[in-house]
Order: C-alpha cells, then sequence, then structure tokens
C-alpha cells in the first residue's frame, strides 16, 4: 500500500489509483501469496489471498437511500390518512335504541300484514294477543313475544295459504326464510329480517287454524323489567 509518506507496506501489493475528478483516491489492495496474516500460521499455499477494497465517497449513497425511506413513510402516512377519511364517510349512523313500544307495535304490525293474504270469507275469527310477558335475552336485554291465531272456515286451504304467505315474503328487502317440522310433525316457515324480528308462520290441522308465533329483537327495558309482568 502506498503510505502518506511516499514508501509501500511490504505486506500488500498496492497500486495508487486517481479516479481523474479530483476524489479521494482509491485503492485495490492485494495481500501476497507469500505473506500470511499474523495468527494464521496453518494457513497453506493455495490459500485464497485476501482482497481488500477501499472505495472512497459512499456518503451520496447512503444519503440517497435515505431520502428513499423518507419517501416511503410519506407515502405511508397519506394512505393512512386517505383510509381513515374514507371510513369515517362511509360509516352508518347508530341507531337509536329500541324500546318496548316500538318492539311490541312492529311485531304485531308484521303479523296482521302477514294475514292480510288470507281471504276475508275464510276466516271465522282472528285473534292477536296485545300482552305478554317477557324474554331474558343473553346481554341481560328483553324482548317481547306475539302470537296470532286464525281460526278458518271448514274446507279453507290453511296449510295452501301458509305457502301464500311464504310466497308474499320471499324476496322481500332484509327478509330471510326458512323451513324446519317440529316435534309434533308441523311443518313450519320462519320469517326473520335484519333487525332482529322473527315470525314462525304454520298450519294446525286439529284447530283448522293458522297461528303465527313471533319474537321482538332484544331491548332495554326502562324502568327494569319486573318479573311476571305483562306488557
Amino acid at each position: 500500500m502506498v503510505l502518506d509518506d511516499g514508501n509501500v507496506d511490504p505486506n500488500t501489493d498496492c497500486h495508487h489509483q486517481s479516479n481523474g475528478k479530483g476524489s479521494k483516491p482509491l485503492f485495490d489492495c492485494k495481500r501476497s501469496r507469500s505473506q500470511k496474516p499474523a495468527g494464521h500460521a496453518g494457513l497453506g499455499k493455495d490459500d485464497i489471498p485476501m482482497r481488500l477494497t477501499l472505495i472512497a465517497e459512499q456518503g451520496p449513497g447512503v444519503r440517497r437511500l435515505g431520502r428513499c425511506g423518507v419517501t416511503f413513510l410519506i407515502l405511508l402516512s397519506l394512505l393512512v390518512i386517505l383510509l381513515a377519511a374514507g371510513c369515517a364517510k362511509t360509516q352508518e349512523p347508530e341507531m337509536a335504541d329500541l324500546d318496548l313500544k316500538t318492539a311490541k307495535s312492529t311485531t304485531m304490525a308484521n303479523e296482521r300484514d302477514m294475514i292480510s293474504v288470507i281471504e276475508p270469507e275464510d276466516i271465522v275469527e282472528v285473534d292477536q294477543k296485545d300482552e305478554s310477558s317477557l324474554l331474558r335475552c343473553s346481554d341481560g336485554r328483553h324482548l317481547w313475544t306475539g302470537r296470532i291465531h286464525v281460526a278458518l272456515v271448514p274446507g279453507a286451504d290453511g296449510a295452501g295459504y301458509v305457502q301464500v304467505i311464504k310466497e308474499a315474503w320471499t324476496g322481500k328487502d332484509g327478509w330471510k326464510l326458512t323451513e324446519r317440522t317440529t316435534a309434533q310433525g308441523q311443518e313450519v316457515v320462519d320469517i326473520l329480517n335484519d333487525d332482529g324480528y322473527n315470525h314462525g308462520i304454520g298450519y294446525s290441522e286439529n284447530d283448522n287454524a293458522i297461528r303465527i308465533t313471533s319474537f321482538s329483537p332484544c331491548f332495554t327495558m326502562d324502568p327494569p323489567y319486573e318479573y311476571g309482568n305483562k306488557y
């Protein structure tokens, strides 16, 4: 290696190079095959020579990498801000808490709407329950239970009317239908909506009547529910 005083390091075979632009000198140094590093006396003659390359002025490259990193962080921050703004714009407003009065009146209105497809001349009597005890939900709130009973004239097609109700509510926005068979063998059509209203429609051949059993969504009682009371 060429030293500052013009001497050559005897342990290396170095050549001074200039980049021709006034920058710092570049050195390309190879350790001589005949010179073994101290502390490695066991190396043989075929050992790979050590090569040391000194490259001047690496600072600009590091600075360029730093600028790229800062740019990436800025872009990432902007993306997060845009996503947050989008979520804020599309967030649905919270619905007001459901109360007993609304839950009860909506449940009863749904029942009357469902039996409206039955021809008046096929109806003997309609008995709709307007008072009931409350059932407790798993989260501590309560729900209102409803029931409507439609007695039919002899010869009326009760099972057919259940299917008419099913067809009338199939495809209604926000509603879905399922079918099941009770332990007594009665076919029941369950009609449910996204808000939590649930109505089970079935035909009792023994009574010649259509029955709808209903459950409202859960709501908070105010004042608190007292067991045994009917609402």
